[in-house]
């Protein structure tokens, strides 16, 4: 009964700190509990936040916001209606990026709406999008749309800064993933050139099994900071994938060369099994080509021995002997391919002159 009391307490303590603090994480080892007073929490390796919120596109996030079905009841910008749209969005991007990166990306649209709320005029003031060059979208992107109208006419659109804002953040987690990964010492100076600080909340709670802290993320630049400061602490690595060419955290051994994504060659696999059959593959294959260059090799040299009085076997064997190291060093450089070799190797074993 105590037990039971306990949970229904730490559930109305979870509910109330994550209206407070964002999204709750408590460090175990080198791993975050996302929201642990809930019963259903999720464990996750230290620097998994970072790698998940890479794979994020700034483009993904605003056709999403566009297919958003509670786009007509938007237009008034009421607390409620924009609190519905971005849970919508986030359980769409729950499907796309997993939970971390999604609960991440809600909590950050949750400040920006509370940040809208409270002054309007304000949240456009000090926004300015002429240096994204490469932005893309602009004031433009919404004409002609459900958003056409959207927020106040005289002062801007609510998703669009929204949308802005959170990409200026993920613009920055491909650096700050390079510089950790790199062998050379950490700057990361340029996370803090802004007028801006780290939204990172404290707190001593009670659990089943003791009391512990946990931390409160109230959004994207929030959790780079505290996960990049969290993973130099605990010295995790960042490897990346020499498959996908995606950064990843390695669990069970630092040079683990591949992630464990769908692979873009073939999305049932993950990156860790294709590049082992792949491997498998290609041994097998330099195997056969061994065999085969070893079987055309001592045909002809056979035949120059059984033929001494015969020259243009002996002539064969010489050019054969040439050209297989010629092929060797094409085959290193990718000048050239092992089905090319094979090929090659077939026509020599059928010829016995030049």
């Amino acid at each position: 009964m105590i037990t039971e009391n306990l949970n229904y307490y730490l559930e109305d303590i979870s509910e109330d700190l994550i209206d407070n603090l964002g999204l709750l994480i408590l460090i175990k080892g080198k791993q975050y509990q996302i929201n642990p007073l809930k019963k259903h929490c999720c464990s996750y390796y230290i620097g998994e936040a970072l790698t998940a919120l890479s794979d994020v596109r700034h483009d993904t996030l605003l056709n999403l916001v566009r297919e958003n079905p509670n786009n007509n009841q938007m237009v008034e910008s009421s607390y409620f209606h924009l609190f519905e749209a971005c849970v919508w969005l986030r359980g769409k991007l729950r499907e796309l990026y997993g939970q971390i990166a999604s609960e991440v990306i809600f909590i950050n649209f949750i400040k920006e709406i509370e940040l809208f709320d409270k002054n309007q005029k304000e949240y456009f003031l000090d926004f300015d999008v002429s240096f994204l060059d490469d932005a893309e979208i602009t004031i433009e992107t919404f004409s002609g749309t459900k958003y056409s109208s959207y927020g106040c006419s005289d002062t801007g659109h609510f998703m669009l800064s929204a949308l802005l804002r959170i990409r200026l953040d993920l613009l920055n987690i491909p650096r700050v993933l390079v510089s950790l990964s790199e062998a050379t010492p950490h700057s990361f100076s340029f996370l803090f050139d802004q007028s801006r600080k780290p939204d990172i909340r404290y707190q001593i709670v009670q659990t089943e099994d003791s009391l512990c802290a946990i931390y409160g993320i109230k959004d994207i630049y929030s959790m780079i900071v505290f996960d990049v400061h969290q993973m130099i602490i605990h010295g995790v690595a960042v490897r990346k994938c020499k498959n996908c060419s995606k950064f990843f955290i390695p669990h069970s051994r630092s040079d683990t060369m591949y992630c464990s994504r769908p692979s873009p060659q073939e999305e049932s696999l993950s990156c860790q099994e294709y590049a082992s059959r792949k491997l498998w593959y290609d041994r097998l294959k330099a195997d056969e080509l061994a065999k085969l260059s070893r079987n055309v090799y001592t045909a002809k040299q056979m035949l120059v021995r059984r033929n001494p009085d015969i020259k243009a076997y002996a002539d064969m064997f010489e050019y054969f002997k040439k050209e297989r190291q010629n092929w060797t060093s094409a085959l290193k450089s990718g000048y050239k391919t092992p089905e090319d070799y094979a090929e090659w190797l077939y026509e020599m074993k059928e010829k016995k002159v030049l």
